[in-house]
């Protein structure tokens, strides 16, 4: 209390009941005891009532309790500051969490359809609403939905939004970066695995190394076996040597965290440069993993098998290179590809098959552009016979003449029939062995049903491709006769001892030995070899699938699977037992 009988507040100010003393709270808590003039009393209590008074204003107006008073005071405050920044931060730091949750869910929605994000086409703003990318407009559609996008875009204050395309790059090496680690964590869990390898170039024309781990994940508690691909990325190809394959490889496996020394098998195309026995990158591969098979494609081979059957005969190229041409014709202009598609009856012909185009690599999709033309044969015929005779055009004309005579003859029809029926059946099996579900012992039986099929077709040439080539030559009011041309001898020397070296033209009498055979030949020697080459990988496979069941064991190992999901720790990998 003062000298005039007010009454001063003082909250540093305590009494000890136990000790019957008088003490400073405020120096107790908060004195500085590397003060120079620092002094106890105060903190360990008076009990001088005497001169309590004249001590307790002394003390007041001190240096230290003014001081602990001071950081006493930005204590408190700091209290009440620091726990509403605390839930501001949190409030803010949740915001923008679920903000970065739904960029990201947009960023794999886009991605897993293939579909570009175009971030960088135009800034987000309203007044570029219609020139945005894929991104920003489903950021927009997104927000027309969800009051945290909506709050995003509609703050004008704010600059920072994640919507810009360094920051959806970012978050998209982030999210690679994570799954690749996911996935590789799964391959080294796995006892072993192969490597499938190609390049090719992307749109900048850079040569690009595409590398995918197989490898087979045991299920223990299920006691099922799951067969993965799993894509790890491209990387760029500054030479094509086989030691530069085999260098990339290696440091590409090494930066993910995969041993190569677990690589047991290599699948890549049939060129040179991969499939060397002598210096080839799976002969180097070997070199460094002597258990590392390598495999041919399967789905690339027999995509040679039919290119090896088209190279056998002249005939043959050229057809293909006329089913090519009928389609450049109607495709490299609107009217002609309108009259073929639409022509005089719109509701009868709209609905029909459309020409295709004959891929240059992919041979057994072939059968698109070759059955195509068979079903639109008359149309495609009316069509050209309209245009040779009413065109305007003098190149038009001459092209549509050309092609009609070109298609418009029995050997065309016979050769159109030929292989029809071939390419259907071996696009199916090439469908089947690029499906992610596809087993060996049943692409070996699908294969079987095709060898089968083309040996058939081969021993009823007559009953089958003949007839059916003679009946829609009729029904399309071709002749059912090969044109014939006259005879050319080859030149005469004078060193000559025969009487001239007579080039036979092709008859009905032997083009089934000079092009029928050969083909169907041709594609039945292939896909016997490849059968045979895989009969044994088959088998095993086949013992694998029963051993499940407890009936049978893996031939040459004798490890029953049952007892391998058993004994998963104690297991030994069957590559090291004798």
């Amino acid at each position: 209390m003062s000298k005039s009988g007010n009454k001063i507040p003082r909250t540093w100010l305590c009494y000890s009941i136990i000790l019957n003393k008088i003490y400073c709270e405020t120096c107790w808590l908060f004195a500085d005891r590397s003060y120079k003039h620092y002094n106890a009393t105060w903190i360990y209590g008076i009990d001088d009532w005497q001169h309590a008074s004249q001590k307790i204003y002394t003390h007041d107006t001190s240096v230290q309790n003014i001081e602990a008073i001071k950081i006493r005071c930005l204590w408190a405050k700091n209290q009440v500051i620091e726990k509403e920044l605390e839930n501001q931060i949190s409030e803010e730091a949740a915001y923008w969490r679920s903000v970065l949750e739904r960029i990201i869910r947009i960023i794999l929605h886009l991605t897993a359809g293939n579909n570009a994000l175009r971030g960088n086409e135009k800034k987000f703003s309203k007044d570029n609403s219609f020139n945005e990318g894929n991104f920003l407009q489903t950021v927009r559609l997104m927000a027309n939905y969800d009051h945290i996008l909506s709050k995003l875009i509609s703050c004008k204050e704010s600059k920072v939004k994640y919507l810009s395309h360094t920051i959806t790059d970012e978050l998209i090496i982030i999210l690679s970066n994570d799954l690749l680690k996911t996935i590789c964590a799964e391959i080294n869990g796995c006892q072993c695995f192969s490597i499938i390898t190609d390049s090719t170039q992307d749109i900048t024309k850079l040569d690009q190394l595409s590398i995918i781990i197989r490898y087979v994940v045991v299920n223990y508690e299920s006691k099922t076996l799951e067969v993965k691909e799993s894509f790890v990325g491209f990387y760029n190809l500054k030479s094509h040597g086989a030691v530069d394959y085999v260098n990339l490889t290696q440091d590409v496996l090494i930066k993910i965290g995969l041993n190569i020394n677990k690589c047991r098998g290599q699948g890549y195309d049939g060129a040179s440069v991969m499939s060397g026995a002598h210096s080839g990158v799976q002969t180097r591969i070997k070199h460094i993993v002597p258990s590392a098979k390598y495999v041919h494609c399967c789905s690339h081979n027999l995509n040679l098998v039919i290119s090896d059957a088209a190279k056998c005969h002249n005939k043959v190229k050229n057809f293909f290179e006329t089913v090519q041409n009928v389609f450049n014709f109607f495709a490299s202009s609107a009217p002609r590809w309108a009259l073929l598609a639409l022509g005089q009856h719109f509701g009868d012909t709209v609905q029909k098959k459309v020409l295709k185009k004959v891929c240059p690599t992919r041979w057994e999709a072939r059968h698109d552009a070759v059955f195509s033309l068979k079903e639109r044969f008359i149309d495609v015929l009316k069509a050209l016979t309209c245009m040779a005779l009413t065109s305007k055009k003098t190149t038009e004309r001459t092209l549509a003449s050309g092609l009609k005579s070109k298609i418009e003859n029995f050997e065309f029809v016979l050769i159109l029939c030929t292989w029809e029926p071939i390419l259907r059946s071996l696009r199916v099996i090439s469908k089947k062995l690029q499906n992610v579900d596809m087993n060996l012992e049943e692409a070996s039986k699908m294969l079987n049903n095709a060898v089968n099929f083309i040996q058939e077709t081969r021993n009823s040439y007559d009953d089958n491709v003949l007839d059916n080539a003679k009946s829609l030559c009729s029904r399309w009011g071709i002749p059912n006769k090969f044109v014939e041309k006259r005879e050319s001898y080859a030149k005469k020397h004078f060193y000559d001892n025969l009487n001239g070296d007579r080039r036979l033209n092709t008859t009905e009498e032997n083009i089934k030995v000079k092009i029928f055979f050969p083909v169907l030949d041709t594609v039945l020697s292939q896909l016997i070899k490849f059968l045979q080459e895989r009969d044994t990988i088959t088998n095993v496979s086949c013992n694998i699938s029963s051993s499940f069941e407890g009936e049978e064991t893996i031939q040459g190992t004798q490890v029953n699977i049952e007892d391998i999901l058993m004994n998963k720790e104690k297991h030994e990998p069957i590559w090291k037992r004798p």
